[in-house]
């Protein structure tokens, strides 16, 4: 049985006659008197309840199910708030962290119109991801190396940043999805700049088109980023 609560799909599995699907896709027998209860936001399911309860008819409900709709939306509304404000859209590590941003400046770096324009730019910049404790310092690739752009996860480089910036990971997140107005968030502090701050809002409208490619990659590859 499928219903529906404001935007959350509630379904409810028959005993005996069904199959639920565990976390990794497989289709796993539903004990008898089992029910299985998920909540399906928008972007992927997400498992709340699990209850097992007398036997009632052909559904298998049990009687806290049956009145418990309102709690079961209450709780729904307060994790679609926690997991998409922080969970759903947070990295689960700093190691995921930096294979995410190595493959966005890869992405820029490989791009035919993007790589070519960052290079000719020549704009070094020092990223800090704050609440990683992790920095990033990137430039133009020189004469005699591959490609159009060179970065390091250090802060010993060999040349000196013409921009700094620092923000959170998740700041930086919502950035590469197109979702986080740089000026807005310098003016509001989420992101703390220095240097030549117009040279880099100048390379913006280069970069945007990065946006959609990252954003196709979390959702085939990391959907627990997209927001």
């Amino acid at each position: 049985q499928v219903g529906r609560l404001d935007g959350a799909q509630v379904i409810v599995r028959q005993a005996g006659r069904d199959a639920q699907v565990d976390d990794d896709g497989r289709q796993v027998p539903v004990d008898a008197g089992q029910v299985r209860l998920r909540i399906a936001l928008d972007r992927g399911r997400i498992p709340l309840h699990l209850v097992r309860g007398e036997e009632a008819g052909d559904a298998q409900v049990d009687r806290r199910a049956q009145a418990g709709e309102a709690a079961l939306l209450d709780a729904w509304r307060r994790d679609r708030l926690r997991i998409l404000g922080a969970v759903a859209a947070s990295f689960r590590s700093p190691a995921e962290f930096k294979a995410v941003i190595d493959r966005v400046f890869s992405m820029m770096d490989e791009d035919p119109e993007m790589g070519p324009k960052l290079r000719d730019a020549d704009v070094p910049m020092r990223y800090e991801f704050e609440d990683l404790d992790l920095v990033a310092n990137i430039r133009a690739a020189r004469s005699d190396e591959d490609g159009n752009l060179y970065w390091e996860w250090s802060e010993d480089v060999d040349w000196e940043p013409r921009v700094q910036m620092a923000m959170s990971s998740d700041t930086a997140n919502k950035y590469f999805q197109g979702k986080e107005n740089v000026a807005l968030a310098i003016a509001r502090r989420r992101i703390k700049s220095g240097g030549d701050v117009k040279a880099a809002l100048a390379l913006m409208p280069v970069t945007k088109p990065v946006f959609a490619q990252y954003r196709a990659m979390i959702e085939q590859e990391y959907p627990h980023l997209v927001v």
